[in-house]
């Protein structure tokens, strides 16, 4: 009876739009049952248990590569670390006649594992390290969805982090005297005032475009940077947190104050009627 094992798989990182590389070192590292190394934009993957076929290998691995691809563009703030499929070698570890060829299966496939734009000109010189704690959870693959479309140009800013914020808040079990809100701040180490400054911009400051609300009210004007790179850096840190806080519930977090974000006025870390 033949008995197939997957020994290897090769992958190519592609370039990404606006973000290249200039001589980074190698980089190799362990995860679960997979060892990596990227060397020259070639990744080797090799499995230290059994895998009979390559489907069930890739299934493992690209799980791995969409984690560490969502993970380096959520810390980033833009997308880098793309990667095709190129080939798989399968040998046989009970093969019929002696002395036959070891290896059975060698396929080669161009399959791209991320996809997305950018317009940003970046030169790196490490390659980003692989995830440590995030995993791409089914809800962090939702608030990632939403957040990715935003970059794309394909809904407004407001609508995708107010959809971030209240998906995180319903998604979070509350206590007695606990309200939803109160709940995101314990779970994810994040002071209660930079989820109330995230919740005040992005439901009262916006213009007939991108407003999420009809209302005359004094922040009836487009976002300015500020308040537009501390909403986006909000939800990417709430996305990676949910990641994380999924992939190793009892993990505690370190704190996150307004200190770790862009500076806004006072007034919006208040409680906005």
């Amino acid at each position: 009876m033949r008995d197939p094992h997957v020994t290897r798989l090769r992958y190519r990182r592609k370039d990404r739009d606006g973000v290249s590389y200039q001589n980074p070192p190698p980089l190799e590292f362990e995860n679960g049952d997979l060892r990596l190394e990227l060397a020259d934009d070639e990744l080797t993957i090799s499995p230290k248990r059994h895998f009979p076929n390559e489907d069930e290998a890739r299934a493992e691995v690209e799980a791995l590569l969409e984690s560490w691809y969502i993970d380096a563009a959520l810390r980033g703030g833009y997308e880098e670390m793309e990667f095709e499929f190129v080939d798989c070698d399968v040998i046989d570890r009970n093969p019929l006649p002696p002395g036959s060829p070891q290896t059975i299966n060698v396929r080669s496939i161009e399959s791209a594992t991320a996809f997305g734009n950018t317009r940003l000109q970046v030169i790196q010189h490490r390659y980003a390290p692989p995830p440590d704690r995030f995993a791409a959870t089914p809800d962090a693959k939702t608030l990632w969805d939403r957040y990715r479309r935003y970059r794309q140009g394909a809904e407004p800013l407001q609508a995708m982090a107010y959809f971030c914020l209240t998906f995180v808040e319903r998604n979070t079990p509350t206590s007695v005297g606990v309200n939803r809100r109160q709940a995101v701040s314990i779970r994810y180490a994040l002071k209660l005032e930079i989820l109330h400054a995230l919740g005040n911009i992005v439901s009262d400051v916006g213009d007939n475009i991108a407003g999420r609300k009809a209302t005359h009210r004094p922040n009836h004007r487009d976002l300015n940077q500020p308040e537009r790179r501390f909403v986006e850096e909000v939800v990417r840190m709430l996305i990676r947190r949910v990641g994380e806080y999924q992939t190793a519930p009892g993990t505690p977090f370190q704190l996150l104050t307004q200190a770790d974000f862009p500076a806004l006025p006072d007034n919006y870390y208040q409680r906005w009627p």
